[in-house]
């Protein structure tokens, strides 16, 4: 079979790459191996189409006054993604309607499914809809990017700004948290305007593709093959028995530690003996040098999986005026390695970002040498099982960046109390972002009401918010996934759970769960995702009584750090 796909590909337009989708589906294959090799070259083609695409995401995300990159990335959503996107479609017909799909292997089956799934919700009148938006979600991105707020003489970003929320003076954190907060309130409304269209922009997509709601259409959009809302709903439920009575406990300690009448929200971030904040490091690049020696002591291989991305410069860790918030690993499947992106303040959070991240690229490189790059595309749940593995293994090798072994227990403490924190947080937004979609054309009064009503749910009222309640209302708006991918964000729950319980059997036996680890993410995404968790050692299941024994376990380990 002739190549149909050249070593390189330059992508400055769609003329640069019509002929070759031209090639592509013109090409008649008569025998199994043809058509594996025409695969194989539609594999390529996506791959350099997913790296141009990442590449302009990195480039906008690192200056967002950079007008050059956000034209380039606003260019490649509007000019190139809508006719990839259409010709996506005619090439995977071309492949479900081939005799040779009934001959594929097992570590193709995954593959099998997206590519039906993905036949059933194409319609071409959505093409340009999601266009819209990603432009609004860039827009979400735009906004949030320029937040600032100006403190002891100096402008900093929110990420910056919320440093000064672990000081242990009470009229600091008061300060800086209500100027963030009157910071976030002045874009209240035009971040409810863009949401607002979001919504109904995302209820017509799923009307258009036949569906009654867009939870539903969400649901099979995101692939979610191996469990269903059922299941969402039971992790709610356990949040809400199980995880929340923890939480109400460990707020209640806190309260009493701090000498406090009532916890307000500016003093959730504090050391609770009102110790000066851990300061693992001092750069973004003290933060990369620490970290290599932690990988170098843990695994060889991890460590030179590092090591080659500072060489290649694949690392951007320090928070800055005008780049974006939050944090990602963007895997660029034609050079083999991925991209970290984060915002460090100097935070010991920045040093669980960095193994998290680090976690999402080890899955890179351990897969790539599948025999197709669709094959590494894991779901989340699978994806955030390796990040949130990786952060609870480096615990173990934080001396990299703390002489003091109490402060090892005190970031430990802080780092499985985070855990419980982040759980309730998760609940929270994924049972916003259900009652959103199932009540479409809710306005802005029950969208408060519905928030504060859930917030109850999963939080109960452990804080005073008493003349604090403006802020409150728009609390979810933090969150960048309600905006840019709707719907994902419970998978770092289920991961989470995933990875307490690889956690629970690293404690046991270090170097046979590494092992398991490492054969599971290798997989990418030829086994089902009850069949990874099964690979590395743990179980797919995140019912009361599952979350109840994992639980058990991770009481008994805050309990072994409540003096720290």
């Amino acid at each position: 079979m002739e190549k149909l796909i050249p070593e390189k590909i330059s992508i400055n337009k769609w003329e640069d790459l019509q002929p070759l989708f031209d090639k592509i589906l013109s090409y008649h294959f008569s025998t199994y191996a043809d058509f594996e090799r025409w695969l194989q070259n539609v594999d390529k083609l996506f791959a350099s189409i997913d790296e141009e695409h990442a590449w302009r995401y990195i480039r906008k995300s690192l200056d967002t006054n950079d007008e050059k990159a956000a034209d380039s990335f606003e260019y490649f959503l509007n000019n190139i993604l809508p006719n990839v996107q259409i010709f996506k479609n005619k090439i995977q017909h071309k492949y479900y309607n081939s005799s040779f799909r009934n001959q594929i292997d097992d570590t193709l089956k995954n593959y099998d499914r997206i590519i039906e799934k993905e036949i059933k919700l194409f319609r071409q009148e959505n093409v340009e809809i999601e266009t819209k938006c990603s432009e609004l979600a860039a827009k979400y991105m735009e906004i949030t990017g320029k937040m600032t707020i100006e403190w002891d003489g100096k402008t900093l970003t929110p990420q910056q700004a919320s440093g000064y929320l672990f000081e242990p003076d009470r009229t600091v954190r008061q300060a800086v948290w209500t100027l963030l907060s009157e910071r976030r309130l002045a874009d209240y409304d035009e971040i409810n305007r863009i949401f607002d269209q979001l919504v109904q922009l995302r209820n017509q997509i799923a009307n258009n593709a036949g569906f009654s709601s867009f939870t539903e259409y969400i649901y099979l959009s995101l692939g979610r093959f191996d469990y269903g809302r059922k299941e969402c709903e039971d992790f709610h439920a356990a949040v809400e028995t199980v995880v929340k009575p923890l939480w109400l406990d460990i707020l209640a300690k806190r309260r009493r530690k701090l000498g406090l009448e009532s916890l307000r929200p500016w003093d959730l971030e504090v050391d609770e003996y009102s110790r000066p904040p851990l300061t693992p490091f001092d750069s973004g690049e003290e933060l990369i040098e620490k970290t290599l020696s932690l990988f170098r002591t843990m695994d060889d291989e991890f460590y030179r999986y590092a090591s080659k991305m500072k060489t290649d410069n694949l690392l951007d860790v320090s928070s800055r005026i005008g780049k974006a918030p939050g944090g990602f690993n963007y895997p660029l499947p034609i050079t083999g390695a991925p991209f970290i992106f984060m915002n460090a303040a100097g935070k010991h959070r920045d040093v669980s970002v960095m193994t998290h991240e680090l976690g999402h690229a080890f899955h890179t490189f351990l897969s790539f040498e599948l025999p197709f790059r669709f094959q590494s595309e894991t779901p989340s749940e699978v994806a955030e099982l390796a990040s949130m593995s990786m952060e609870l293994f480096a615990a173990d090798y934080w001396d990299a960046f703390y002489s003091n072994p109490d402060h090892i227990k005190r970031a430990l403490y802080e780092e499985l109390t985070g855990i419980v924190r982040t759980l309730i947080w998760i609940a929270c937004i994924d049972a916003f972002q259900h009652w959103v979609y199932d009540h479409p054309f809710h306005n802005h009064e029950a969208r408060e009401k519905s928030w504060s009503d859930i917030l109850f749910r999963f939080q109960g009222e452990p804080l005073d918010w008493s003349g604090l309640e403006k802020y409150r209302k728009g609390s979810w708006q933090r969150q960048l996934h309600i905006f840019e991918v709707p719907f994902y964000y419970i998978e770092y729950g289920i991961a989470q759970l995933g990875a307490l319980q690889l956690w629970k059997n690293y404690k046991s036996n270090p170097q046979e769960t590494l092992s398991m680890y490492k054969r599971a993410l290798s997989l990418g995404y030829t086994k089902t995702i009850p069949e990874i968790y099964q690979c590395a050692g743990i179980k797919f299941d995140f019912s009361p009584s599952s979350v109840r024994e994992v639980f058990e376990f991770l009481k008994t380990e805050i309990d072994k750090l409540e003096d720290a």
